[in-house]
């Protein structure tokens, strides 16, 4: 492939992003629930980037009826608790707390979830600022719509209810919806992907990030893995809501510094720039994700990638992503 037919295939795919509505997404995803032998709820890194989950919550409510849902006990991650990149980690009841569990990539919570297929469940993961990260409703009993959400997240539709003990993301994004899951007989999967879902290495993370309001450093990450005539998703997260991510392209990698102390990671740029509204409230808390689809004739092509933040609070103006580079095949 020569420099020009890249140069060629990479605005093409990036101009089909930019048309595309952002919809949100969580850095660490609660991928199943399980009401079988063993209850547990599977968590999902989707990133290559560890993400350390010390002191973060996840708090659950059950109904067995119509009516206002029953808390169960939270259960807190200990220090140091890691969610490698693209890995998992399944919080598992009883056992020894904090303990790893019987399950494949499981920490035991030393408490007992009251989950069975036909009760209503609620699942909440908050960190260790507060934050909502991820939510999921199973509302059986036509029960209130989602009591017990986090204020800063939201939730539409419904999972339509089944019959058996899986409850399963069959995505590999999140669009805050019960049309992201499935509820169904079979076999769990706890610490592998659900039916749906994918795993590559088209993406790979590279390079520090530069800080921005709050002490927060933006991130960007994919959840997909592309090839022509597919979808892809790429997420920029974690940065001060309200403001603006410009997205910028280059054939290689770079270590350029900006007057502020921020390092321009790519190199050889493309001229293309692409400009993301970030949503949400508050800092550290601006997310969107672009969501679109190859066109079936974009040739193989790599590129680099990476993120700067309009962010009044940083130093000079200017936050910034990590960097990446992707190979589309």
């Amino acid at each position: 492939m020569t420099r020009r037919s890249a140069a060629v295939s990479v605005p093409t795919i990036f101009m089909c992003l930019a048309a595309a509505a952002p919809i949100a997404s969580a850095k660490v995803l609660i991928n199943e629930i399980n009401t079988g032998g063993a209850d547990y709820v599977e968590l999902r890194n989707p990133s290559a980037i560890p993400v350390d989950v010390s002191g973060w919550t996840v708090y659950s409510w059950i109904a067995s009826g119509p009516g206002s849902l029953t808390a169960e006990a939270p259960f807190t991650f200990p220090p140091d608790t890691l969610i490698k990149g693209d890995s998992f980690l399944v919080v598992q009841e009883f056992g020894a707390a904090g303990q790893p569990g019987s399950l494949p990539l499981s920490i035991s919570t030393g408490k007992n979830y009251l989950w069975t297929p036909s009760r209503t469940i609620e699942i909440a993961l908050i960190d260790d600022a507060g934050r909502g990260v991820d939510y999921v409703y199973l509302n059986r009993h036509q029960n209130a719509p989602a009591p017990n959400l986090p204020s800063d997240l939201w939730w539409t539709g419904e999972v339509t209810p089944g019959t058996g003990n899986r409850v399963i993301r069959i995505e590999d994004y999140d669009s805050n919806s019960g049309f992201d899951w499935l509820h169904s007989d079979g076999a769990g999967s706890p610490g592998a992907l659900n039916e749906g879902q994918i795993n590559c290495s088209f993406f790979k993370e590279y390079g520090d990030g530069c800080v921005g309001t709050g002490g927060f450093v933006p991130t960007l990450q994919s959840m997909s893995c592309p090839t022509p005539g597919g979808a892809v998703y790429f997420r920029v997260g974690d940065a001060m809501a309200g403001t603006q991510a410009l997205l910028f392209f280059g054939r290689t990698g770079g270590n350029a510094p900006l007057p502020n102390g921020c390092l321009i990671r790519i190199a050889d740029l493309y001229g293309l720039m692409l400009p993301i509204p970030l949503g949400g409230a508050g800092p550290g808390r601006g997310v969107s994700i672009l969501a679109g689809h190859l066109p079936a004739g974009v040739e193989k092509v790599g590129f680099t990638v990476q993120a700067l933040i309009l962010d009044p609070g940083a130093v000079g103006g200017v936050a910034a992503t990590n960097a990446a580079r992707v190979f589309i095949k």
